[in-house]
């Protein structure tokens, strides 16, 4: 299906995410990002065609062309089911150009000793050996909910391995009473098991809860440090149509012991766009 998906929209279907700095600035802002010396690195699970990490290779070759050994993160990873997302992402000019700068730099002491990767991944099954135990920051947005609710536990152990300790999971995905869930709850045939849907395209979507995201990451082994609802409004001024959008947003850490170290947080956030 995501083949089908990939190979009918390309990389026009989803606007690359510049919004990641501000929704999770404990990981991401740039005044972190400038404390950290040597290598990070970032994982980006169901990278698609590369809308999150592609932003942080533009803000690295603009510091190599500088002449700037401040990085963001110096090796990246996408991993995805799609062999087509997978092939397209390998072909985009800022996945090439940093790979080839990389490759050009003899500067011992620079921070730039990575590169990026882009691997055909079943999260649910298995992950490439470069990808256990190195993330400092690993990334699933809107990524867990194509999975088939039976195989999430499996998924989000597979997360937890790609962490370093003391390592971090950024995670959105949608949540519950979304107004796309809505209606799919109204469409005959829609409906495939208790809040998962397939969508008009084939492809399927988990509505989540709080509460789900939470068991998921903790039964995993990581420390839940925020979970929240993000709900926001979107207005069509010319039809006076609105769309009330329903997300999940959290960050969960890999405990630098083999324990917990902390009860969940769990609050909500009210935000109304207009």
């Amino acid at each position: 299906i995501w083949n089908s998906f990939y190979a009918t929209h390309g990389t026009r279907f989803f606007k690359d995410r510049h919004y990641l700095e501000r929704e999770f600035p404990n990981e991401l802002s740039p005044e972190i990002m400038s404390t950290f010396d040597g290598d990070r690195t970032l994982i980006e699970l169901g990278c698609g065609v590369g809308n999150a990490m592609l932003p942080f290779l533009e803000s690295n070759i603009e510091a190599l062309r500088r002449g700037d050994d401040c990085c963001t993160f110096s090796t990246i990873h996408g991993l995805d089911l799609s062999r087509t997302a997978v092939e397209l992402l390998r072909k985009d000019r800022r996945f090439v150009e940093y790979n080839e700068k990389i490759s050009a730099l003899h500067r011992p002491r620079s921070c730039y000793n990575g590169g990026v990767f882009a691997h055909i991944c079943d999260i649910t099954a298995r992950l490439p050996p470069s990808c256990i135990g190195a993330a400092d920051v690993t990334s699933s947005l809107f990524c867990l909910s194509a999975i088939d609710p039976d195989m999430m536990a499996a998924a989000a152990r597979n997360i937890a391995l790609t962490l370093k300790l003391d390592g971090v999971l950024i995670f959105r995905d949608y949540g519950r009473y979304d107004e796309a869930q809505m209606k799919l709850g109204t469409s005959r045939g829609k409906r495939v098991k208790d809040n998962f849907y397939q969508k008009h395209d084939g492809t399927k979507c988990f509505y989540f809860t709080t509460e789900d995201v939470t068991k998921l990451f903790e039964n995993a082994g990581l420390e839940v440090l925020e979970v929240q609802y993000i709900r926001r409004i979107y207005m069509n001024y010319g039809t006076g149509a609105k769309r009330r959008r329903v997300w999940v947003q959290g960050r969960f850490r890999k405990p630098l012991l083999g324990r917990l170290l902390s009860p969940s947080s769990v609050t909500e956030k009210m935000i109304i766009t207009c």
